[in-house]
């Protein structure tokens, strides 16, 4: 049997079996197995759209959490397997490039509406 599918599914296992009490609340909703997942979900909308985002991004370099309205341009793996998004970034008025793991939290904007 394959070693990657039965690491996911310990993985995935022990991530819903939390404490031995699995009697929860419904009305909580509980963390997501793959946050990154939703986060390039989203990102992937607003290239396929053209749209723009508003992301929460921890900066490294400053240690400090800002939040920036970017237009994506492209979403691609690096060698060391991170995702990163390449984005023109109205807070610095350039291109930058963010790490996806380090997004806190993505919005999809809405589309302003194009002249007649």
């Amino acid at each position: 049997m394959d070693w990657t599918y039965l690491l996911l599914e310990w993985v995935v296992v022990n991530a819903l079996w939390k404490g031995g009490d699995r009697r929860r609340s419904r009305s909580v909703r509980p963390d997501p197995l793959f946050p990154e997942a939703e986060r390039m979900e989203i990102v992937q909308r607003a290239l396929e759209s053209g749209s723009d985002i508003r992301l929460i991004y921890f900066a490294a370099s400053s240690g400090q959490e800002t939040e920036r309205v970017v237009t994506p341009r492209s979403l691609w793996q690096a060698q060391a397997g991170q995702w990163l998004l390449t984005a023109q970034d109205h807070l610095r008025g350039d291109q930058r490039t963010f790490r996806v793991g380090r997004i806190k939290e993505v919005r999809l904007l809405p589309r302003p509406p194009t002249p007649p």
